[in-house]
């Protein structure tokens, strides 16, 4: 029986001016092997310009061609699995959601959090032939991404835009929103939202559960099941995340960065760190500002 791989965190540094980031061209090649289920702290677009394959989004697989895309909200589990021997060709877009809306509605905060989370609902797979709309506001986007004109990010705010919209109206239809609200899956977004807001506090894998509205014993046995790892490994991979983005942009010192990440002293920070980073925090921080 093949072990369950064990689904990996990928962390995407945005600009706050500009909460988009473009994964393009051979960055974003797939040749016949399945990945590692992983989750993003952003929203997923991606388009399949040559190739074919299964995608799995949360619990369900979907089979995809040339000219499909995906939309993946944050913290959902996926993977991609092409065909074997098939040379594959996705190119993404990464985007912060809360940060990308809320300048948009700065009088309206309210909107502003119901449209986030209309459109980090749920996951899609889709065909340009069915969503033309869709398909070419992504398409325009890399493509200014690729030629990188004059004001290319100003054109492209104005885009994507137009194309969060788009994809907050996916999850109109009453049916889509109940299929999805009663997955199983559900839980695991909860949690993992409740975490990413929450990590820099001294939360507890009680007060998790307790948001999922799950007994503390059946959200742990639910979360490993999902995730192939424990609650607390996800909560402490997340903390480290952060700390890892606090060392890079400030000169804040180790021990407020260990507090203000959510732990109780730095010692286990710094074995925390080490186990995840293979480095000290000092030695990551050196690094990399090399």
């Amino acid at each position: 029986m093949t072990a369950k791989k064990k689904a990996r965190y990928k962390y995407y540094e945005v600009l706050l001016n500009f909460p988009i980031v473009a994964q393009l061209e051979a960055l974003a090649q797939h040749t016949g092997n399945p990945g590692i289920p992983h989750f993003h702290n952003c929203l997923e677009i991606g388009y399949c310009f040559d190739g074919y394959g299964e995608i799995i989004i949360g619990e369900n697989s979907y089979s995809y061609t040339k000219k499909s895309f995906s939309v993946i909200p944050q913290n959902c589990l996926h993977d991609i699995i092409p065909a074997k021997s098939i040379k594959n060709h996705w190119e993404y877009l990464f985007v912060d959601t809360a940060h990308f809306i809320s300048p948009v509605y700065t009088n309206n905060p309210k909107m502003s959090k119901n449209l986030a989370a209309r459109i980090n609902r749920r996951g899609y797979l889709l065909h340009s032939n069915k969503h033309k709309t869709i398909a070419s506001l992504i398409l325009n986007i890399m493509d200014l991404y690729r030629k990188k004109g004059e004001m290319y990010q100003e054109c492209a705010k104005d885009i994507m835009a137009a194309l969060m919209i788009q994809v907050a109206r996916l999850t109109a239809s009453e049916d889509q929103d109940r299929e999805y609200e009663n997955s199983s899956n559900m839980f695991i977004t909860n949690a993992l939202n409740y975490i990413g807001e929450n990590f820099k506090y001294k939360i507890q894998i009680s007060d998790i559960a307790r948001a999922c509205h799950l007994s503390e014993t059946h959200f742990r046995r639910l979360f490993r099941q999902s995730m192939n790892m424990s609650p607390l490994a996800y909560l402490n991979l997340v903390r480290i995340e952060a700390s890892c983005k606090m060392l890079r942009l400030t000169n804040a010192s180790i021990q407020d960065i260990a507090m203000n990440c959510g732990f109780d002293t730095l010692p286990t920070f710094n074995r925390n760190f080490q186990k995840i980073m293979n480095a000290s925090p000092q030695q990551w921080r050196k690094e990399g500002k090399l």
